[in-house]
């Protein structure tokens, strides 16, 4: 029994070396680490390229174009900082209101001619239905990680900015102790006439506003918002000049980084943050699908979810950062500090609400309008 034993394993071991020999085996010094390749064909897939292929890939694309709401001055200095960080990309930006964005892309994408890679504008709802229309590329910065789980959609849009809407004023006409400290409290009749509205109509942050209060108080507050006979203006920087000169004694739905631009020594503009809340809108920033120059976005977002790009974004435009890294811009108070609204059925609902309260609003405000 012990010979045969020896023998078999004898020629066991004879049976390896000579399969090893005729396989070519390498030197245990020249194997090299298996690899797993796993396919996987999803839509959902992030598929970005792995490690400095990105920016050199970014580079080859040479490109970048950004559509965007936020204000021309700003964002062309945002997109020079982001070109001096990453030389060799060209960005352009395209500016225009948050609705009109909007319908451009969507325009694009229905004559399948899509020119814009990355998109911002101040309004969730958009994010929404183009992530449902499969529209939107999944890309998971390592910047996403920074930011609070309310103000993102994992892999698909990140808050770029958040703005803050409260009221404002001009304590030159409308003393400190007489201003208004709640939204019901602008319903009295002393302010009749004297109110500005941003127009929900064309406006991401005026139907945020329009949103939030009808989510706290009913329709019934707009009612008598609108027998009050507001003027609507269809930009801050319009309902800004009106409240400048005395032609509106409040801006209602003001944006809190409008209030920084124009508060200037001889002009002072003061922010009231009403204790019954305060919405905060963010504004995302998400990747086209269909983007011509995918791997230049990716840098783009990684830039601007950053603690350098939020610096960047909050000095330029006195825009709220969502990282805690970032603190508020100069002279605002700080987020958790303030009665934030936030909506109640959560940003599906509140992308499912938009065409039936916008008609809603257009009923009360643009009663002669179709």
């Amino acid at each position: 029994m012990p010979r045969l034993r020896v023998v078999s394993l004898a020629a066991i071991l004879g049976l390896l070396c000579l399969v090893l020999l005729l396989t070519g085996c390498p030197k245990p010094t020249e194997q090299e680490p298996i690899r797993v390749v796993v396919s996987d064909d999803s839509q959902s897939r992030d598929e970005r390229p792995s490690g400095a292929s990105v920016a050199e890939l970014a580079k080859r694309e040479g490109e970048l174009a950004w559509y965007t709401s936020l204000p021309d001055e700003p964002a062309q200095k945002f997109l020079e900082q982001f070109e001096r960080k990453y030389p060799g990309i060209t960005a352009r930006c395209v500016r225009e209101s948050t609705f009109d964005i909007i319908q451009r892309i969507q325009s694009e994408i229905d004559n399948g001619k899509v020119l814009a890679d990355v998109v911002h504008v101040l309004d969730v709802a958009p994010f929404v239905k183009l992530k449902k229309q499969g529209q939107l590329l999944r890309y998971e910065s390592p910047e996403e990680r920074s930011i609070p789980p309310q103000y993102k959609d994992p892999g698909i849009w990140s808050a770029l900015r958040c703005v803050a809407l409260c009221m404002a004023y001009d304590p030159n006409r409308v003393p400190d102790s007489e201003a208004p400290r709640t939204w019901t409290s602008l319903l009295d009749d002393r302010w009749r006439g004297k109110i500005a509205l941003k127009d929900a109509q064309t406006a991401g942050s005026a139907y945020a506003h329009y949103y939030f209060l009808r989510e706290l108080y009913g329709v019934s507050y707009w009612r008598s918002m609108a027998a009050r006979s507001p003027k609507i203006f269809k930009t801050a920087e319009e309902s800004m000049k009106a409240l400048k000169s005395g032609d509106v004694a409040i801006v209602a739905g003001a944006m809190d980084y409008t209030i920084h631009d124009e508060n200037a020594p001889d002009t002072p503009i003061r922010a009231a943050w009403p204790t019954d809340g305060v919405p905060l809108m963010p504004g995302p920033v998400a990747i086209l699908r269909s983007a011509p120059h995918p791997n230049a976005a990716r840098l783009f977002m990684d830039f601007a979810l950053s603690e350098e790009g939020q610096r960047a974004l909050r000095d330029l435009l006195g825009a709220y950062s969502v990282r805690s890294d970032v603190p508020p811009p100069e002279g605002s108070p700080n987020l958790k500090d303030l009665h934030i609204l936030a909506p109640a059925g959560g940003w599906d609902q509140y992308a499912l609400s938009q065409d039936t309260l916008k008609a809603e609003y257009t009923g009360l405000f643009h009663p002669g309008s179709e």
